[in-house]
């Protein structure tokens, strides 16, 4: 599935309030109906008459449908404040405890298979996304996967006796600005351009 794949109602959900306001919460820019929005360190065009999305770099590779449902949802719902700076897990979100579990829960497993071996090829990976180091485990680094949606990862190494383990955490008022399915969305994507860049 592609960008085109999104649903009508997610358009209609986004003409609910006026424009300029869903850009100024949200954190993006808008300039004739059309939204620039950083997704992961990548300028997003988010063209309401159109209906369409384009990367603003034009690399000639497409939007995914979960990269444009995010994107559409977050300026649908973002409200006009800042990241608390606490960091919690997933589950201690309002209703995350039932969530993110079982097919939602957040794929982790993909990043310690990733780089179990080579813990601080995840910065490395993180620094390409517009991210940063930070502190924590054998490897850790923070990134703004939207403007007001920030992830951090940290990361164990394996070694003789135990396995790799990592845990992704978010800010506290993530889900202000997006459904908890949304927010999982953006998880996958994050973790999946994550790996393709280790």
């Amino acid at each position: 599935m592609d960008s085109s794949e999104v649903h009508e109602h997610h358009w209609a959900e986004l003409q609910k309030r006026p424009l300029e306001i869903s850009a100024k919460s949200a954190g993006a820019t808008l300039s004739s109906g059309v939204f620039t929005l950083t997704l992961l360190g990548r300028d997003l065009l988010i063209d309401t008459k159109e209906r369409s999305f384009l990367w603003a770099d034009d690399k000639g590779d497409s939007v995914s449908f979960q990269e444009a449902l995010t994107a559409i949802s977050y300026l649908s719902n973002a409200i006009e404040t800042e990241p608390s700076g606490e960091w919690i897990a997933f589950r201690e979100m309002p209703g995350g405890a039932g969530f993110f579990r079982g097919p939602h829960a957040i794929a982790t497993p993909r990043l310690e298979q990733r780089f179990g071996d080579t813990p601080q090829g995840l910065i490395e990976a993180v620094k390409m996304l517009g991210g940063k180091m930070a502190e924590g485990g054998d490897a850790a680094a923070s990134l703004f996967a939207l403007p007001r949606v920030p992830l951090l990862i940290i990361l164990w190494g394996k070694d003789d006796i135990e396995p790799a383990r990592a845990t992704m955490l978010t800010d506290r008022r993530a889900h202000l600005h997006m459904p908890l399915d949304v927010i999982w969305a953006l998880t996958n994507i994050a973790i999946g351009k994550i790996v393709s860049k280790g």
